[in-house]
């Protein structure tokens, strides 16, 4: 095997060996993202893992792209390395354990589910790292990608499949990356649109075509924002239909109900920054017929679990105690130990 021990990291992706290891559904969108770009990689070396993708870019790309027979051969053979292995902590351990990387070799990792010590650690001695959260229309230069920290070289090679959005800390990258959360909301929304036109007896096509192209148009109107959107709504014709719908939805809770889902996303992607700016204290009520006397408990941050996912999420991790919460909390049909439950619950609920 044909080991770089040494190798001056070339600042062009254009001169550049991009090494992938991990070619996943992300990976794949982004390699041929990056190959169909005015700069792409010299070369392109994929990793074994997932043999029909990786042969499916090989017989696409043959002049760019190789498939190598380890994992290895892919870190030795590249200058800049792309991390998507399956987001299972075992499965990213396993496969990065037995890898020697180089120590100014710089990493850019997709993998969901992993601590930044823990990918430190696997990759040491490299230290030029990077952590990311492309989408799949990378692969036709659409994707939104949040990464942290700041990296001027690896924001220049994200740009090539879409907008990059950099920041300092995880917990700022997992803020932003709450938006991907509510991709599935938007469609619903699509959805919920077209249903309404199609009820109205307008063709099933001709309504998917309006939908599609009305929240195209208005995308194009707010995509380049970069002072919030209050303009938007506040330019709506006083009075006016588009005044009045905003009005009847407000009215229901709908856009405290989007931040309430965030919200939820927000705890889900990133349970550590949730602990430490949680309120470390919650008040309880001994049961009594008097007017009750409050107590004051001081709470310890949630101790983080690991979870193996299944979805694309990045550094997923699931705090005690809240995976199961609804399971261990009385629903609203059943019966509960009087004020005691309650108090219970209310503490929970306080502590996520």
């Amino acid at each position: 095997m044909f080991r770089l021990c040494a190798r001056t990291v070339p600042l062009h992706l254009e001169k550049a060996t991009v090494g992938f290891i991990g070619i996943g559904t992300i990976n794949s969108a982004v390699c041929r993202g990056l190959l169909k770009s005015a700069a792409a990689p010299a070369k392109v070396v994929l990793g074994p893992r997932n043999a029909e993708k990786a042969a499916a870019l090989a017989a696409e790309y043959p002049e760019k792209v190789t498939v190598a027979e380890t994992n290895q051969e892919v870190v030795d053979a590249s200058d800049w390395v792309v991390l998507g292995t399956p987001p299972k902590k075992h499965i990213t351990q396993e496969t990065l354990n037995e890898l020697q990387f180089r120590e100014k070799q710089p990493i850019l990792s997709f993998i969901a589910g992993i601590e930044r010590e823990d990918l430190e650690r696997l990759v040491a001695p490299a230290t030029d790292i990077v952590q990311a959260l492309p989408l799949p229309p990378a692969e036709f230069a659409e994707s939104t990608t949040v990464m942290y920290p700041p990296n001027e070289r690896m924001e220049q090679c994200l740009a090539k499949v879409g907008r990059v959005v950099s920041v300092e800390s995880r917990e700022q990258a997992m803020a932003i990356g709450s938006m991907a959360c509510i991709m599935g909301d938007f469609y619903a929304h699509l959805r919920a649109c077209h249903e309404w036109l199609v009820s109205k007896g307008v063709d099933s096509t001709a309504a998917s075509k309006a939908v599609g192209s009305y929240f195209s148009t208005y995308h194009h109107a707010s995509q380049h924002s970069v002072v919030g959107f209050d303009h938007l709504v506040a330019e709506q014709t006083p009075g006016g239909v588009n005044q009045q719908v905003i009005e009847q939805l407000e009215k229901v809770g709908r856009y405290d109900m989007v931040k309430e889902g965030l919200e939820t996303a927000f705890k889900r992607l990133c349970p550590k920054a949730v602990a430490e700016q949680r309120v470390r204290y919650h008040i309880s009520f001994p049961r009594t017929s008097v007017a009750p006397v409050a107590t004051v408990h001081e709470v310890k941050p949630a101790p983080v679990r690991k979870t193996p996912m299944e979805s694309t999420m990045p550094f997923f991790a699931v705090p005690e105690g809240v995976a199961n919460l609804e399971r261990h909390l009385p629903s609203d049909g059943e019966e509960s130990d009087g004020e005691e439950a309650h108090s219970q619950k209310r503490s929970i609920q306080a502590e996520c």
